[in-house]
């Protein structure tokens, strides 16, 4: 009831902005203040199944529900990212310790963005206030999102034109270092025979005499910051 088809797109991010790595996650978001707590919507009282997508700039959370809104996080608005361990409500006996335990990280942000609620293009909701948000991956360890948020967080704290100067020049080295997967081919006597950068997304074009030229965005920058 409620799930849709992705509704992210890249016309979500900024301008000169890329895209870096996504999770399937849980999120839990909870505001501040009690005051406003009790104005929170309904879906905010709730843990949510989605995609936790990180971005050279931001970081958006799709709920699994068409009708609850993507949020976005602006990293420049975000005060902390920190890991934590929560027990389960009702962990099992036969259990072992590390499923008894659920690794997840806690946000901290001034402002956040709501968009695309019930799947319609409608002018974005953003709500300045200060809030937490809790977050687990579902099947990732939660320091493979850590190490690049945390650098992410650093570099979106420098001035506009030093930050964009260094996230320019990280993804450039990056992508001259990227190569492709050769496990995506289709049968193991393939080979490339074409491989050039993109002309409009960052990564690489790969060719070979089975497939179509298909655009491979670089696995490096899934770790650019790790």
């Amino acid at each position: 009831m409620g799930r849709s088809s992705k509704r992210f797109s890249y016309l979500l991010l900024e301008e000169g902005e890329c895209y870096i790595q996504d999770w399937m996650a849980t999120c839990r978001p909870g505001l501040v203040a009690s005051s406003q707590k009790k104005q929170a919507h309904p879906w905010q009282q709730r843990k949510l199944k989605g995609r936790l997508r990180l971005c050279s700039k931001s970081i958006f959370f799709e709920p699994d529900n068409i009708k609850t809104p993507i949020v976005m996080f602006p990293l420049n608005k975000v005060k902390k990212i920190e890991g934590l361990s929560e027990p389960l409500m009702s962990p099992s006996p036969l259990t072992s310790k590390w499923s008894r335990k659920q690794e997840a990280f806690v946000m901290e942000t001034s402002l956040h963005v709501k968009m695309k609620e019930g799947g319609f293009d409608a002018p974005y909701i953003s709500e300045k206030q200060e809030s937490i948000w809790w977050v687990s991956l579902d099947f990732a360890p939660v320091q493979q999102f850590l190490l690049q948020a945390h650098s992410l967080l650093s570099i979106n704290l420098l001035p506009l034109v030093e930050r964009d100067m260094v996230l320019r020049n990280t993804m450039a080295q990056r992508e001259a270092k990227a190569r492709f997967d050769t496990s995506r081919l289709v049968d193991l006597a393939e080979e490339i025979f074409l491989d050039c950068p993109a002309a409009q997304e960052e990564g690489r074009y790969n060719q070979s005499p089975l497939k179509p030229p298909v655009p491979q965005m670089s696995s490096s920058l899934a770790f650019i910051f790790g």
